[in-house]
């Protein structure tokens, strides 16, 4: 774990929260397994951007599992 950085996002944070909504309606409705990966740019500090974005996949997965009735080995996120 990195020192002196730490990342705090919530399902308040989303910015598109319609899409991830159809993708919920989605995989209610069908019986698919997803991966979810969040990407960034690759300049600045590496290990902070690693931690942002292994946190916005975390989210997504949380909130699609809390708001749709999802089985939560369904949605896997890529570290």
């Amino acid at each position: 774990m990195q020192r002196g950085f730490s990342v705090s996002l919530t399902a308040r944070t989303l910015h598109d929260r319609k899409a991830l909504n159809e993708a919920g309606q989605f995989l209610e409705e069908n019986k698919f397994r997803l991966v979810v990966v969040a990407a960034n740019e690759t300049k600045g500090d590496t290990a902070q951007d690693r931690a942002l974005t292994q946190a916005r996949a975390k989210v997504v997965r949380d909130y699609l599992i809390a708001n749709f009735r999802l089985d939560d080995t369904r949605i896997k996120t890529i570290d």
